[in-house]
């Protein structure tokens, strides 16, 4: 992991190691009925003010959107406002998952 990002190898490679973490997406509800990473919590970013306490602080965090603007939104707004502290971005977002990982998803 390079700083506060992770990259959709090392996503993947936690979830086959079966780690604990929680898969945080924070698109649109349009774009989340087109696909999304498996175990993902989907909160949407403009919602992310009344549901982020759905987030446990003792995981750590993994944060998605489709190639990575609302995702560090979302990483700036929970470390900044609430004080998460065990946060990282999927660099690429769904977009480098769907490409990299799961050629079977729809990517947009």
């Amino acid at each position: 992991m390079e700083g506060n990002e992770i990259t959709v190898q090392e996503l993947k490679k936690i979830m086959n190691q079966g780690m604990q973490f929680q898969l945080l997406d924070v698109r649109e509800q349009e774009e989340y009925k087109n696909g999304y990473i498996k175990a993902a919590i989907h909160i949407p970013l403009e919602e992310l003010p009344s549901y982020y306490e759905q987030l446990s602080r003792n995981l750590p965090v993994i944060i998605y959107c489709h190639h990575g603007i609302e995702s560090t939104l979302a990483f700036e707004y929970l470390n900044k406002t609430h004080g998460f502290t065990n946060l990282s971005i999927l660099r690429g977002g769904l977009h480098a998952w769907a490409i990299e990982i799961d050629q079977a998803m729809m990517w947009y």
